[in-house]
This record gives structure tokens, sequence and C-alpha cells, in this order.
């Protein structure tokens, strides 16, 4: 599999989970529940990363 950016990132489904995982993290910050949560982070900016370089369909 070939792996570069995509310009159509915002179409592949791993990216949105990851913003949903920073996002989320950033909510329980604001909301004091975790102050420091670093996994969650990183699973976020990987899922951020897989969407922003998996191809879109099969060349």
């Amino acid at each position: 599999m070939r792996l570069s950016f995509n310009p159509k990132f915002y179409r592949n489904w791993p990216f949105w989970v990851g913003v949903i995982f920073l996002l989320g993290d950033w909510g329980l910050r604001i909301a004091g529940i975790f102050t420091s949560d670093p996994l969650g982070v990183m699973i976020g900016i990987v899922w951020l990363v897989i969407g922003v370089l998996l191809p879109i369909g099969s060349d």
C-alpha cells in the first residue's frame, strides 16, 4: 500500500475518529475531569495521521 498525502483526507473516517478523540480530550480537560491524558492525545494524533495519509480507494 502506498502512503502519501491525501488532499481529500476529510472523506476518510479515521481522520474524523482522530478529531473526535482530540475534541473529547479537550472537553475532559475543560471540565476538569482529566488534567493530563497523554494517551488520549496520542491516540487522536495517530488516527489523524492515518486519516491524512490513507489513500481513498485502490489504485
